[in-house]
């Protein structure tokens, strides 16, 4: 399964789960869809978010 989702500013995003204990999964990168990481979710499975 493959989740991605926009968020209006993915380096706060990234900031408040790395704060909160959240497994940060790929690290922060450009992209073509702005920056995005991906981090595990409550499930396990692997998500995506990017600024763009």
């Amino acid at each position: 399964m493959a989740l991605w989702f926009r968020t209006s500013d993915a380096h706060k995003l990234h900031d408040q789960l790395t704060a909160a204990g959240i497994k940060i999964l790929t690290p922060m990168a450009d992209s073509p869809f702005g920056p995005v990481f991906s981090f595990e979710g409550p499930e396990g499975y692997m998500l995506t978010a990017h600024g763009g």
